[in-house]
């Protein structure tokens, strides 16, 4: 078996279903998490990792650091 590279992150990883620009826009928005999963096309609880920084942390760090 091949070893699994860690740097892929974020679009890099081919198993990605959002952008970076929409993981900044999930992030952001005070939307309902439910109604930003069906805008976007991924589960509920992915919105929710991505608000509480349990995916996406590289780059929500960076976008609370630019405010």
């Amino acid at each position: 078996m091949g070893a699994v590279a860690k740097n892929n992150r974020g679009t890099e990883n081919f198993r990605a279903k959002l952008t970076e620009q929409e993981v900044r826009e999930v992030y952001l928005s005070d939307e309902n998490q439910l109604k930003l999963a069906l805008k976007y096309g991924v589960s509920q609880s992915t919105v929710n990792h991505i608000k509480r920084k349990r995916t996406w942390a590289w780059l929500t760090d960076r976008i609370d650091c630019e405010q």
